[in-house]
């Protein structure tokens, strides 16, 4: 099993977990945050869309990374190239 399928399963378990919790706490709350006032609202609406903000964060972090790892290669590629053109200019003398 591959990491990304370890990944998947994981994530899959988690969000039937969520799934499950969620729908067992369906009774109605109030969302109070700083000056931000909600109404009564169904938890199992508050539990998801917190789950949805976890997810939606940890995905715009994954791109800051991954970008920072696409211009690091390609930097590295550059430098690779660069070296085998002095590694062949040397070998030619």
């Amino acid at each position: 099993m591959s990491k990304g399928q370890a990944y998947f399963i994981l994530a899959l378990i988690f969000a039937i977990l969520i799934t499950v919790f969620a729908f067992q706490n369906q009774t109605a709350v109030a969302i109070n945050f700083l000056a931000w006032s909600l109404p009564e609202i169904p938890l199992v609406l508050v539990i998801f869309l917190s789950a949805l903000a976890g997810v939606v964060t940890a995905i715009l972090l994954g791109f800051g990374v991954y970008f920072k790892m696409v211009r690091e290669v390609k930097a590295l590629k550059k430098e690779v190239e660069a070296l085998k053109i002095s590694n062949s200019k040397q070998e030619n003398l």
